[in-house]
């Protein structure tokens, strides 16, 4: 099953980036981003962000470690993995428009957001929560890119727990 996401980066005081369609949870692109960033990329958010968004504007349907194989052994679609490179690429949305907070980033649409910020060399993760008023992107955590691997089932569960909470207090209300 889908879970959708975004690769963002800082813009301002908002973000702009690009949707990213499997896997989209902590546990997944976000350990992802995380391995890539300080593994693939040896700790350059920027390099990164460039590579992520930059170079692929369509967007990804997954970007992992399998992202960089061989393309002689696995095909130039698998190596990628994006929309971009797949054969043939036709966009499912105006790529000259990327993805930014507001409009465009409904967040029944996205579950997950994955902000990166060069500067302070951390990743905001957002999540989208129905807190009674209609789904809105909340911060899940913040984590360093300088600091240990954090626990992403935890910070998935955090959102659970966020979820359940808000939950619970809709019920209560009514």
């Amino acid at each position: 099953m889908s879970t959708r996401a975004a690769i963002a980066r800082i813009d301002g005081d908002g973000w702009k980036g690009i949707f990213h369609h499997w896997d989209g949870y902590p546990s997944g692109l976000g350990k992802d981003i995380w391995n890539l960033v300080r593994g693939k990329f040896q700790g350059d958010i920027e390099a990164f962000l460039h590579y992520a968004i930059e170079e692929h504007p369509g967007g990804w349907e997954v970007i992992s470690e399998g992202s960089f194989n061989d393309p002689e052994e696995f095909g130039e679609a698998f190596l990628h993995g994006c929309e971009c490179h797949q054969k043939p690429y036709v966009p499912s949305r105006d790529v000259r428009k990327p993805l930014e907070e507001g409009a465009s980033c409904d967040p029944l649409f996205l579950e997950w957001i994955y902000i990166l910020d060069p500067k302070s060399r951390s990743m905001t993760i957002l999540s989208h929560q129905n807190r009674g008023q209609g789904y809105m992107h909340f911060i899940v955590d913040i984590v360093s890119f300088d600091e240990p691997e954090p626990d992403w089932e935890e910070i998935r569960c955090q959102f659970c727990e966020k979820e359940s909470m808000a939950k619970y207090w809709k019920d209560k209300r009514q």
